[in-house]
Formats: C-alpha cells, sequence, structure tokens
C-alpha cells in the first residue's frame, strides 16, 4: 500500500525523509478501498467506501456553513451508529464540532477523530470558499 500511495517503504523511517500530504491522502484512500471502510477500522461497524462522496453530491444545494453541518449530522446519523457528531454555537457565533464514537477503545490514539476533525474543517472551507478559523 506505501508504494500504491507513493511512498518509498525503505525511506519511511529515515529522519530527514518527509511524506507529502498528496501521498499520506493516497495513502489513506487505499486503506478505505482495502477495508472498504471509511472510518479505516477504527469502529466496530464500517462504513463502506464511497459514503463521503455520497454526502458530497447530496450536500451540494446546501447555502450556508450552517446548512452543510446540519446536513452532515444527519447524514452520518442515519448511515452509522457508531459514532454521534455534536455542533454547539456560542454566544460569540463560534461553532465546535464533536466526534464521539461508541467504542473509543477501538481507537485509543484518537486517530478516527482527528482525521475526521481535518476532514470537516478543510471540507466546508473548500464549499464556502472561506477559510474557517
Amino acid at each position: 500500500m506505501l508504494a500504491r500511495a507513493g511512498i518509498n517503504p525503505a525511506k519511511i523511517w529515515l529522519t530527514p525523509h518527509r511524506i507529502q500530504g498528496d501521498q499520506v491522502a493516497r495513502l489513506y484512500r487505499s486503506v478505505q478501498q482495502e477495508l472498504d471502510d471509511e472510518f479505516m477500522g477504527f469502529t466496530n461497524q464500517p462504513v463502506k467506501y464511497g459514503i463521503f462522496e455520497l454526502f458530497c453530491e447530496i450536500s451540494i444545494h446546501c447555502k450556508t456553513l450552517g446548512d452543510l453541518l446540519e446536513k452532515m449530522i444527519n447524514f452520518y446519523s442515519l448511515i452509522t451508529n457508531t459514532m454521534e457528531i455534536d455542533l454547539s454555537i456560542d454566544q460569540k457565533n463560534i461553532a465546535k464540532l464533536g466526534f464521539y464514537f461508541a467504542h473509543p477503545e477501538l481507537d485509543p490514539d484518537d486517530f478516527l477523530a482527528q482525521y475526521l476533525l481535518v476532514i470537516w474543517h478543510r471540507f466546508p472551507s473548500w464549499y464556502i470558499e472561506e477559510r474557517i478559523r
């Protein structure tokens, strides 16, 4: 899988060697495809590969960031019960997104939560054509 992602397995442990962002993305995608699980085995129930793409297609009509996030929460609550997503907005209009897993022991290092936070920060930023802080 490393080679398919363009990562040289012989160089991966070399200190000055850097892995590029696009290589990491290809590696994650390869793992998801191989497992047919977008959650990469970190939950007790797989989420079929292609679900995120489907979400992107059905969310195309969302007009605001709030609409997009609400659609995401509703969508994922329909397709899996392995994760709960919480969106809270404080008095200063600052939104906080949280992911809570039914079996956190399957991901003791919180890899999936961190991965999803990156995805759900970058995708909405791209969608609304504005940097989200």
